[in-house]
C-alpha cells in the first residue's frame, strides 16, 4: 500500500511541476502581442457614403452624405470590382498630382435588378430608380488626396463627382 502512495505522490508532484510557465517566455509573448495591437491600431478603414439622384432631365448627380473612419484594414483581394459595363460607376482614388492609386467599379445604384420567383423560375426585371445609395471603403492612405466618380459610357466616361479628401 505504501508503494501505491509513493507512485500517487510521484505522479502528483510531476504533474504539479510540469504545469509551471517560464516567466521569460510569457513576457516575450506578451510583448509580441502588444506590438501587433499597436501596429493594427495605426491602420484605419475609411467609409464614404453617397446619395445618387436622377433629376427630371435625366441628369444624374452624386452627393457625399457621410464619412466614417474605423480602425482596422481591408484584406487584400476582399473587394470585388464589377465589370466595366456601360452604366456602372468607376471610382478613382487619386494622388495630389492626379495619379490613380486605386480603381473600383460598382453597379449603378439607380439601375436596380428586381428578381421574382414563379412557376417558370427566376424572372429578372430592371427597375430605374430616382434615388439610390452606395458606399465605398478603402484603407486610409495619406497619398490619397481626392476621389473622382465617373459613369462608364460607350463614348467616354461621364464625370459625376469630384472631391478632395
Amino acid at each position: 500500500m505504501s508503494l501505491t502512495r509513493f507512485f500517487s505522490a510521484l505522479t502528483f508532484i510531476s504533474f504539479f511541476f510540469s504545469c509551471g510557465t517560464k516567466p521569460d517566455t510569457f513576457q516575450k509573448e506578451e510583448e509580441a502581442s502588444s506590438s501587433i495591437v499597436k501596429e493594427s491600431e495605426e491602420k484605419n478603414i475609411v467609409f464614404l457614403y453617397f446619395e445618387m439622384t436622377k433629376k427630371e432631365n435625366n441628369v444624374e448627380s452624386i452627393t457625399l452624405t457621410q464619412t466614417q473612419v474605423v480602425s482596422g484594414s481591408i484584406k487584400e483581394n476582399s473587394i470585388n470590382n464589377k465589370h466595366k459595363a456601360e452604366g456602372n460607376l468607376m471610382i478613382l482614388f487619386l494622388t495630389e498630382n492626379g495619379t490613380v492609386l486605386e480603381e473600383r467599379i460598382i453597379e449603378n445604384p439607380l439601375n436596380f435588378a428586381l428578381e421574382q420567383y414563379d412557376e417558370e423560375g427566376i424572372q429578372t426585371q430592371q427597375v430605374t430608380l430616382e434615388k439610390g445609395y452606395f458606399h465605398v471603403r478603402y484603407n486610409q492612405n495619406p497619398a490619397i488626396k481626392s476621389i473622382h466618380i465617373q459613369k462608364i459610357q460607350q463614348n467616354g466616361n461621364l464625370s459625376l463627382f469630384t472631391q478632395n479628401l
